[in-house]
């Protein structure tokens, strides 16, 4: 009688572990599933968390109801190859303006073969007027004050950035390095957004 009672406890101690192993290899597994899913970067945050800070400046924004307000980044699951396929680009959000003249703007995020993020691209369109005086993407300028405080720049930082590019300025802070680039034959001024070194 005490070998049945020892092989029947033994028998259900068996059984009351095996869940617990089996919720352990599912938080491991799930725990293994959630880091594979988010590339490595060389920024101090991931592209989602990215995204995630962007939506939330823009949630936060004040607007006036004039202009047309930005609208949140979506991660795109397509890559695009550039450059024979060296590096692949995703399209966060693409913008027009509500007057199509100045058109809008693109934010798309860029990444290495391995699809870690290696940067983010910022475009904005620019159009002269009949008296040669530069205008930018309402939309695109909107976003990008949004974006610097995503950064950790103070608004601010765009505007010293538009006028003392010369064609080029760069500004630094832990987050990442930030060049701002006029590119007046494309219509065009070029954020580029690189981990900080």
């Amino acid at each position: 009688m005490k070998k049945i009672l020892l092989v029947l406890f033994l028998v259900l101690a068996g059984c009351s572990s095996a869940p617990q192993n089996k919720t352990d290899n599912q938080t491991a597994a799930a725990e293994e599933k959630t880091e594979t899913t988010e590339a490595k970067s060389d920024f101090g945050f991931t592209l989602n968390e990215f995204i995630d800070e962007y939506n939330k400046q823009i949630d936060n924004g004040i607007y006036d109801g004039k202009e047309k307000i930005p609208s949140h980044l979506q991660k795109d699951e397509d890559f695009f190859k550039v450059d024979g396929g060296s590096y692949y680009v995703q399209i966060l959000a693409k913008e027009t303006d509500n007057d199509t003249e100045h058109k809008g703007y693109t934010l798309s995020s860029i990444h290495n073969k391995d699809k870690e993020l290696m940067g983010i691209n910022f475009r904005i369109s620019t159009a002269f007027d009949k008296d040669k005086v530069l205008h930018f993407s309402s939309t695109g300028t909107l976003a990008g004050y949004k974006l610097m405080k995503t950064l950790n720049f103070e608004e601010e930082t765009l505007q010293t950035a538009f006028k003392e590019a010369d064609p080029e300025y760069s500004i630094s802070n832990e987050i990442c390095n930030l060049t701002l680039k006029y590119q007046l034959k494309k219509s065009a001024i070029i954020i580029e957004i690189r981990p900080p070194k």
